[in-house]
């Protein structure tokens, strides 16, 4: 049985910066229970490994694997990514698909799926996927 990663935590702009909410407050994540989950994933999969001072380990390196947008490269990014969002128990491997595929000029789509309980918080969902893009030439992560 997935595991129920609903969380709560403040809420982060793409760029990283707080969020406020109506009221002028710090915005949190607490209306969708896999919003910190989400965030955790943007910021593991968009930020190398050595960004945070506090956790040198976390991120992902996007380094060029060989020659561009080979099926190897993309097994060689979903067994990077899968090993750092699993490696401290962010998500379980079990609860856990990546799929990278080549779309095109040096740009890869990253598709992580994660299996969870069905909750109110999570809108009675049983899969969450979080898409990412990778451009190999300026080394750039879009979120969507």
């Amino acid at each position: 049985m997935p595991f129920q990663y609903e969380n709560g935590d403040l809420l982060f702009s793409d760029d990283g910066d707080f969020a406020i909410d109506v009221y002028g407050d710090l915005a949190d994540t607490l209306e969708d229970g896999l919003k910190a989950l989400s965030q955790s994933i943007r910021d593991r999969v968009k930020y190398p490994a050595g960004s945070w001072s506090l956790y040198p380990d976390k991120g992902v390196a996007f380094l060029p694997f060989g020659m561009y947008n080979l099926e190897a490269n993309a097994e060689l990014y979903e067994d990077v990514i899968r090993n750092a969002l699993t490696v401290d128990g962010l998500v379980f491997s079990e609860d856990l698909e990546v799929d990278v595929a080549d779309i095109g000029d040096d740009i890869w789509l990253i598709a992580v799926s994660v299996l969870t309980q069905p909750s109110p918080l999570n809108n009675g969902s049983s899969k969450r996927i979080f898409f990412l893009s990778f451009d190999q030439s300026s080394k750039k992560i879009q979120y969507y």
